[in-house]
């Protein structure tokens, strides 16, 4: 299904719910697309009586420059109904699915109490930039008339990142997470939490099941979540079969095709197909050709942000991103690895190997291979990198799409990312 384009240079009309109607074009999804807009508005009817919202900002070329490493509901100037992570709605919707997930459905106080911990310490502390996704991207292709729905869903993808992070933690032994203790370091939760992360995994699917099994698109929301579960973990695996418990890595697997099989599953599915084609479904765009062509850009996207990831893990400071880098004592496959294993001379890889993999964060055998990458200059060399991948999401976006719409919902994301420090 196409909606009602909005291109940057007339990005300040205003659209109402007729307005898009009446620009719905004949394709595949087109009367799935209808029946998901009439249930939302249906939904939103019964609570309250919907609303237009306009969308108003300044040029490309003139247009209000968002600054970088936050989401767009962060500081974009529109006038959506949720504009920041912190908004009204964003925190009704968390504090409902608290509500819902530790009054009537544990068997005993003290399992509610201890669910309840479980959500405040490691669900609404980051940057919420996966559930902003879902509520901007929902907001950019709908009229906005159901957004309480888009804002549990956006929770429902920070629920599953809970999960993730708690058995990444564990998996990984870090310390830090956030710029506090690993949920598993905590006194009193050791390996339970391994069954915390359990509860977050079946809290989602539980939360989905209370709000969207009315809408047809529900279906299609599980299933991306149970796809978006099975990626992420086949990534994870091939993440620690890197460099197994007990051994030293083995450099010659760290290829940039497996690398590119890291990031792919384990970070970019879950980072962004996830929250952007969520958004879409709500937005009742069902169009799998539609799908597919978001799909492709968003890896490229997680792809670079991985990358970013890598970089921040051995260059930035913990007080700034609150969390201490342990890619190079743990023997992780990064991208500075893979650089590395291409430019090092023969003298430089043995030393290399000699102290990748051991050692704890700040010691020596971490100080030297940090030595190493400054000799090849692996900085510059991420910076360059970093330019050249933006530009090519910039060159795929200019193309043309099925639906016009979706370039504006995907440079809306990549800003959020473009240049971050955390």
């Amino acid at each position: 299904m196409m909606f009602r384009p909005f291109p940057l240079q007339s990005f300040a009309r205003k659209i109402t719910k007729i307005g898009v109607q009446e620009k719905l074009r004949t394709a595949r999804g087109h009367e799935r697309g209808n029946r998901v807009r009439e249930e939302l508005h249906l939904a939103a009817h019964s609570t309250r009586s919907s609303s237009s919202v306009s969308f108003e900002t300044s040029s490309y070329c003139g247009r209000t420059r968002f600054p970088c490493c936050e989401m767009p509901g962060q500081m974009t100037q529109n006038k959506f109904q949720v504009q920041h992570p912190k908004d009204e709605q964003v925190e009704k919707a968390y504090q409902k699915i608290v509500a819902d997930l530790t009054t009537h459905t544990c068997p005993t106080r003290d399992v509610a109490e201890t669910f309840r911990q479980v959500l405040e310490y490691n669900v609404p502390h980051g940057k919420r930039n996966r559930l902003m996704a879902v509520v901007h991207t929902y907001q950019l292709l709908s009229d906005g008339d159901q957004i309480e729905l888009a804002c549990l869903v956006g929770w429902c993808v920070e629920l599953l990142q809970a999960y993730f992070l708690i058995a990444d933690d564990i998996m990984d032994k870090s310390t830090t997470r956030r710029g506090r203790p690993c949920w598993y370091t905590v006194e009193g939760v050791g390996l339970r939490a391994i069954n915390d992360a359990l509860f977050l995994q079946g809290a989602l699917f539980r939360v989905l099941r209370q709000n969207l099994r009315h809408l047809s698109v529900y279906h299609d929301l599980v299933e991306l979540f149970l796809d978006t579960n099975y990626t992420t973990v086949q990534g994870q695996c091939v993440d620690m079969l890197s460099n197994p418990e007990g051994t030293m890595p083995d450099l010659s697997q760290f290829t940039e095709e497996r690398y590119a099989a890291i990031t792919k599953n384990k970070t970019a599915f879950y980072s962004f197909v996830l929250p952007i084609r969520a958004g879409m479904y709500l937005a009742g765009v069902s169009n799998p050709e539609q799908h597919a062509e978001t799909e492709k850009v968003a890896l490229k996207i997680g792809h670079a942000f991985q990358v970013q990831d890598d970089f921040l893990d051995c260059y930035s400071d913990p007080g700034h991103s609150g969390k201490v880098g342990t890619d190079i004592v743990d023997g992780k496959c990064s991208w500075l690895v893979v650089k590395a294993l291409q430019l090092m001379s023969a003298q430089q890889s043995e030393a290399f190997a000699a102290h990748f993999g051991c050692g704890k964060p700040g010691g020596p055998d971490e100080l030297a291979v940090k030595a190493i990458y400054d000799e090849l200059q692996l900085a510059d060399k991420y910076a360059a990198y970093e330019a050249l991948v933006f530009e090519e999401i910039d060159e795929m976006l200019e193309k043309p799409w099925g639906n016009p719409s979706l370039p504006t919902v995907i440079r809306e994301v990549k800003k959020a990312i473009f240049r971050r420090t955390k």
